[in-house]
């Protein structure tokens, strides 16, 4: 628990998606670990989880951690590294798996299975079974009572599925309300039932979500994410700090390149963590309700949690650059204790004592 009093850590974000199914997610995940390895990090990345049941779509995602826990903590023999604050630390990642697993995506894959030019897998990561993931509203629940009241941020990008069990937990919305600041999640609130996945794949849920859950949520539609898109010359220029990154691996595998891709998971993401900069306009509060059709119904109401953001034409060169910036960042080189440093050197030491043969 943390204590109250002391200065405030960064933000924590909850990021809940059907990883995998489109490159935004992707993105999205890529641009909050971003904003964890700057030197003054803005955000802690406190749960994912993943609302399909694929396991190397858990994979990616613990596989993303690592990897900005390899770059932040590079002064370390790689066995000497551990999950660093902004890194999803030792948590394991969430995933369903009542409906059963869902077919690999070429892109996962295709990013889990690079190789260095050593032959060794470029992206590390702990999940190989399903016991190395967890439930999933078990681990959203345990890494909200962690945290200081009012200081977390639950991204949405894919179906409500994970977030309706959270739900279902006993006496779970007095912590959602006291821990959370708001719920931002993709959702389109213009087109047709057909084509608003999100909303339809798993509709209980999705009314489950807007009926009862305790905290504002706002709406990030899709429309937004094709009005920014994500530039493909980004993945060329932007990253060249790197010979290997799982962002650059996975956007190359999802599309014949060159393509700009659309944004709208990172749109969600942008602006529930930076909600006061102007990015998006934000609709007056009301309330949301799914018709029959499938599609999403906004009534005004003084005293409403819903909204949804729409387009401010103005700052669209602002927030392309933004997506540039941090998904481009190079991490921060994390300091080691001297206490730790010289553990590390004493274990060396005395492997290499071991290894060189006594002289007669």
């Amino acid at each position: 628990m943390q204590l109250p009093g002391k200065k405030l850590p960064p933000l924590g974000v909850i990021f809940d998606s059907s990883m995998g199914r489109k490159i935004d997610d992707v993105l999205a995940l890529g641009f909050i670990f971003g904003l964890t390895v700057r030197q003054k990090p803005e955000v802690r990345v406190i749960s994912v989880t993943v609302s399909h049941g694929n396991l190397k779509a858990a994979a990616f995602c613990d596989a993303m951690a690592w990897f900005f826990t390899d770059w932040r903590q590079r002064e370390l023999p790689k066995r000497f590294r551990r999950r660093s604050q902004g890194s999803l630390k030792a948590l394991p990642v969430g995933l369903l798996v009542e409906n059963g697993s869902s077919p690999d995506v070429p892109m996962i894959a295709a990013a889990l299975s690079q190789r260095d030019v050593n032959g060794e897998l470029s992206y590390r990561h702990t999940v190989n079974r399903l016991s190395d993931t967890a439930d999933v509203a078990a681990v959203i629940r345990n890494a909200l009572t962690a945290q200081h009241d009012q200081n977390a941020v639950v991204v949405l990008t894919g179906p409500a599925t994970n977030l309706a069990r959270l739900l279902d937990l006993h006496n779970i919305k007095p912590l959602l309300a006291r821990k959370i600041r708001h719920l931002v999640m993709e959702a389109s609130m213009h087109s047709e039932a057909t084509s608003n996945y999100n909303i339809t794949h798993d509709i209980s849920a999705a009314r489950k979500l807007f009926a009862e859950w305790p905290t504002p949520i706002i709406v990030a539609d899709p429309e937004i994410g094709r009005a920014l898109p994500y530039p493909g010359s980004s993945i060329e220029k932007d990253f060249s700090w790197t010979t290997r990154h799982p962002v650059v691996d996975a956007y190359r595998a999802y599309q014949k390149m060159p393509y700009n891709a659309p944004s709208a998971a990172v749109v969600a993401a942008l602006h529930a963590i930076r909600t006061k900069r102007g990015y998006f306009h934000v609709s007056k509060p009301g309330r949301i309700d799914i018709l029959k059709s499938g599609r999403l119904k906004f009534a005004p109401s003084v005293d409403g949690q819903h909204s949804y953001l729409s387009l401010d034409t103005k700052q669209k060169s602002r927030i392309i650059e933004t997506y540039r910036d941090v998904l481009s960042s190079i991490p921060t080189k994390e300091e080691t204790s001297d206490y730790l440093r010289e553990i590390v050197e004493e274990v060396i030491e005395r492997e290499t004592k071991k290894q060189t043969p006594e002289k007669e």
